[in-house]
């Protein structure tokens, strides 16, 4: 996830966040990150310290925006899976944009999907309230 992306849209964490899944999702389009972030990258390092600077970075930058919307009121759950998990969904997701034949019909799709996942993990309004 980007992390000037995520900072430079929305009033609040939460928008932040969504944000920063958008353009992790959009950035899979670029032929440069294509290769060297999800095809040779891993291949070149090894798995373990490719899995390692992701979890550094990447996975930070997804646990740091989920600590900050949970601040706010806008996520509730157990961070580190929920990171996990997300970031999993963000990895394939991107995966699958770079291999598909269609590769702009296929960001749409899995946009849409990971907006669905992220609205089905956010507290409705209500439940903020009353807190």
């Amino acid at each position: 996830m980007e992390a000037s992306a995520a900072g430079a849209r929305g009033p609040d964490a939460w928008s932040q966040f969504r944000a920063g899944c958008r353009a992790f999702l959009e950035a899979s389009m670029d032929p440069g990150v294509q290769r060297i972030i999800l095809r040779d990258g891993p291949v070149v390092l090894g798995w373990e310290a490719w899995r390692e600077i992701d979890a550094r970075y990447s996975l930070g930058l997804i646990e740091g925006g989920l600590q900050q919307a949970m601040a706010e009121g806008r996520v509730s759950g157990s961070l580190k899976p929920l990171a996990h998990l997300l970031f999993g969904a963000l990895c394939e997701g991107a995966m699958m944009v770079s291999r598909a034949t269609k590769p702009r019909a296929a960001l749409a799709e899995v946009m849409a999907q990971v907006d669905a996942l992220l609205a089905a993990i956010e507290t409705p309004r209500d439940a903020r309230r009353a807190r």
